[in-house]
């Protein structure tokens, strides 16, 4: 058995368990999703609400694997692709729906690892390279109008074409999505899943509740689209991480383990702390901040500061740390604190500075435009990601290095 000794129920627990932890806003989903094993289940599939799956099936995969095989399922609940196929082809539209489902989870795969959250593909299953908001109804038009798949019996082949591949490959028919009946022309059953207004309520409520690490991680706009939040500005994240390192009665980052065995996971007491750590800002200083904006950005982070009690250090970054002030004790001191270098600018100077001074932040801000480099995944350790908001001056787009660094605000909304 793959998993060891636990059985696959107490693996399915302990995934649900680090993605709450880790990934608050898929965990969230993810906890309050029905998941029952089934040993009439080929190997899992969904009826658009329930995740069923067959324990054998899960014991041959490593956890990675199975915790792959539980997102792909999670990914055709939020997408609705149980309600969508209409009166498409099953088997077609089952492949349209894989094709998208695994570009998404691909696009996660860094976010785990960097989670240390365990996550791999699975040796079955359709992975190719698709453009970026391409539709499951697109995917399926373009299989079936372009003659690139072809049905034989159980098999399916793929020929070259828009998904860059090299050659045709064949893939067995996949089998993971019940049809409800609005599928199939009739009235949809609320028995068959859940509705479309209960999905959209899951995404918002998981949005809303853990909103200090929405954005964090790459979520897809058809996923984005469903959700009434919206990206969070810099000032918010950060009470909201600051709110996080005060005292808790209870807390799921110490759960009651003595429940873990009963597939519950309840908080723990949490981790008293008489006093904030420090916050630490690394304002980036090659010329991509206006005056305006770091002296409104200063501002308005000795008052957050000061509200929680907490010291203030700031420095400033090129493709070094040349400029540092720590243990700022007021606002008057804090807007005399400006920037005497200017350069390049390389995000990881960053993090080598603070190993190089031992300095481990309680809260980190990054003020840059954007433009910063690569990360090395070396630098950027686990443990200060998830204390760091890397906040963008200008209007760029969301890239994977900017997600490797921590959760994502913008100096202003739109």
């Amino acid at each position: 058995m793959t998993g060891g000794s636990c059985s696959a129920q107490q693996r399915v627990a302990r995934f649900r368990f680090l993605l709450l932890r880790k990934m608050p806003f898929y965990g969230d989903i993810l906890m309050r999703m029905p998941i029952s094993p089934d040993p009439s289940a080929g190997t899992a599939l969904t009826d658009g609400g329930r995740i069923l799956y067959n324990p054998a099936f899960f014991d041959t995969l490593s956890d990675a694997e199975m915790n792959f095989v539980l997102m792909h399922e999670v990914f055709h609940v939020l997408l609705f692709h149980c309600r969508r196929a209409e009166k498409r082809d099953p088997a077609l539209w089952n492949i349209a729906t894989d094709i998208i489902v695994n570009h998404y989870l691909m696009r996660l795969s860094d976010a785990f690892r960097n989670r240390d959250i365990p996550f791999a593909r699975p040796a079955d299953g359709i992975f190719v390279r698709i453009s970026e908001n391409l539709s499951a109804e697109f995917v399926y038009d373009w299989l079936q109008k372009g003659n690139n798949a072809q049905l034989k019996g159980k098999t399916v082949t793929l020929k070259d074409s828009m998904v860059s591949i090299a050659r045709s490959v064949v893939y067995p028919l996949p089998c993971d999505i019940i049809f409800t009946e609005k599928a199939s022309g009739g009235a949809a059953s609320d028995e068959k899943g859940l509705s479309e207004n209960a999905i959209r309520a899951l995404i918002n409520e998981a949005a809303i509740k853990n909103r200090g690490s929405f954005g964090s991680c790459y979520i897809p706009d058809q996923l984005l689209a469903l959700s009434k939040e919206k990206p969070l500005p810099w000032q918010t994240l950060l009470r909201s991480f600051l709110d996080e390192a005060m005292d808790e009665e209870v807390s799921y980052h110490t759960p009651e383990r003595k429940y873990l065995h009963m597939d519950m996971i309840l908080p723990g007491h949490g981790m008293a702390k008489n006093t904030l750590e420090d916050v630490w800002a690394f304002v980036d200083s090659s010329g991509s901040v206006s005056k305006e904006e770091l002296s409104r950005f200063l501002t308005e982070l000795w008052h957050i500061v000061k509200r929680f009690g907490c010291k203030m250090n700031l420095c400033y970054w090129d493709t070094e740390v040349t400029d540092v002030y720590t243990n700022i004790q007021d606002e008057k001191a804090l807007l005399q604190c400006l920037p005497r270098h200017s350069g390049g600018t390389d995000i990881n100077c960053v993090y080598r500075w603070l190993q190089q001074k031992h300095i481990k932040p309680g809260v980190m801000l990054i003020l840059t435009d954007g433009y910063f480099g690569i990360p090395a995944p070396e630098c950027v350790p686990n443990t200060l990601r998830r204390k760091t908001i890397l906040a963008l001056s200008s209007d760029v787009i969301t890239t994977k290095d900017m997600l490797r660094i921590g959760a994502i605000a913008r100096l202003k909304m739109r």
